[in-house]
């Protein structure tokens, strides 16, 4: 009897280690996931904003300092991409580590205005984190999209976007 009790408690323990292994498993998936399909979705708002603009503002070494954004309805000074923290109230930060969620706006007097490109439910489920970093350089936009998961593991996507409009500006 006391065999069949131990032999019970073995089995029971490695049971509770295959399930807790599984749920591990199947969230590490999910994150995966969400990380690709955000990763999808950034690309296809970044790479719209950047075919469209025609007035731009390029940095000595060559990264994006600002443009006038054609597609995302904001018609209003110069906008560029802002990785940033929105707080429980709804305010809009720079993101300390440079890792939160995109923005496309402007920057007046230290505060932050604009759209942000995907909602904040995009990100919150799983707690992802994304940066953008943008370079004009041959005739085209060269951009690096990363995504922080919560084990700061990050995800890195490039790809390159071809101007539709001629390129105006410094």
């Amino acid at each position: 009897m006391m065999v069949a009790m131990i032999i019970m408690l073995i089995a029971g323990s490695i049971v509770v280690s295959g399930i807790h292994l599984a749920v591990r498993q199947y969230r590490q998936s999910m994150i995966l996931s969400s990380e690709k399909m955000l990763a999808s979705s950034l690309t296809n708002i970044i790479t719209s904003e950047l075919a469209n603009a025609q007035t731009v503002n390029i940095a000595d070494d060559g990264g994006l300092e600002s443009f006038i954004p054609r597609t995302y309805g904001i018609e209003q000074d110069y906008c560029s991409f802002y990785s940033v923290r929105v707080s429980d109230d709804h305010r809009i930060s720079k993101a300390p580590d440079g890792y939160g969620e995109l923005l496309l706006g402007a920057e007046n007097g230290g505060s932050l205005s604009g759209h942000l490109l995907m909602s904040s439910a995009a990100y919150s489920k799983y707690d992802l984190r994304s940066k953008v970093e943008v370079v004009y350089s041959d005739g085209a936009y060269h951009v690096t999209l990363r995504i922080k998961d919560p084990t700061n593991i990050v995800s890195v996507t490039r790809f390159d976007i071809l101007p539709l409009n001629e390129i105006s500006g410094s």
